[in-house]
């Protein structure tokens, strides 16, 4: 009997004996953790991140396509072309009701604008058309590259400076007024600039036997070069307080159909000069 109590008495000392204390976690074991953490949180980002972006991008595209799938669509029905209803007409009609604009909109915030691609009418997204993007290949000769557009979202130029012709006695044949707001496309040294008329009464082209070069023009304050800057929209404008300079374009998305307005004002402007008055001209 003494034998066993015995024996229990030195088991219990020596589980007494091999107890560890529980001392926790050091500081340099918890800064460990953390800088693991941090470089774990990192590479996710760099593996999430443009995988997101990358869905986004195929959203967009998938929308473009049915807005062009919805366009042949509304000509078939009506029986229309593309000569009397073109792609830019339906974006600005909001697409006659054959899509939701909520729905067949850019998931990261890009315009849609009416493009074109070796004769092909194409949606120009101001966000992912360009570069690889299947929806919108290079095309020559543009403003900004991957669209034949002037700007982002797009302004497409209505005409090309015209060539003078001369009747027999040396005087200009083709005389004609080039309205307010007319734009232009011109080729310059291998370069397409572009201009829109800004004087109130239009241009006489052909006043006299030089007719009116574009250069003459835009130097006497009639016409004014469309800045390389994107186009943005006077919402941002407002919401922004963003300064435009002389030649910057703004699409007037409050209005319905929007609207594209070019800064004639020298000094910069902001959304205290309200969109469409004398300090803007609408680009028609």
């Amino acid at each position: 009997m003494l034998k066993r109590y015995y024996n229990r008495v030195i088991i219990f000392g020596r589980g007494n004996s091999m107890r560890k204390i529980d001392k926790g976690f050091s500081l340099v074991e918890l800064l460990i953790v953390v800088i693991i953490i941090g470089i774990l949180a990192g590479i996710l980002y760099l593996v999430v991140g443009p995988s997101d972006d990358m869905v986004r991008e195929k959203a967009c595209g998938g929308n473009r396509a049915t807005i062009m799938l919805a366009l042949d669509g509304y000509r078939f029905s009506n029986g229309l072309n593309k000569e009397n209803y073109t792609l830019e007409n339906f974006i600005n009609d909001g697409y006659k009701g054959t899509l939701s604009t909520e729905n067949a909109k850019c998931p990261s915030g890009g315009i849609y604008s009416a493009g074109e691609e070796n004769g092909r009418e194409i949606v120009v997204c101001s966000v992912h058309s360009g570069g690889d993007d299947p929806g919108g290949g290079p095309v020559a000769d543009n403003y900004i590259p991957w669209t034949n557009t002037f700007g982002n979202p797009g302004i497409p130029p209505n005409s090309i400076w015209p060539t003078p012709e001369y009747n027999s006695w040396g005087g200009v044949a083709n005389k004609v007024i080039l309205p307010k707001g007319s734009s232009f496309s011109y080729v310059k040294d291998g370069v397409t600039e572009y201009y829109v008329v800004i004087n109130n009464n239009g241009i006489e082209f052909g006043r006299n036997e030089d007719a009116v070069t574009i250069d003459y023009a835009w130097g006497s304050g009639e016409m004014i070069k469309i800045s390389t800057k994107p186009v943005v929209t006077w919402s941002a404008v407002v919401a922004e307080n963003l300064s435009v300079s002389l030649g910057e374009v703004v699409y007037d998305d409050t209005a319905s159909p929007g609207k594209y307005y070019i800064s004639r004002q020298s000094a910069p402007i902001n959304k205290w000069t309200q969109i469409g008055t004398g300090n803007w001209v609408e680009i028609k």
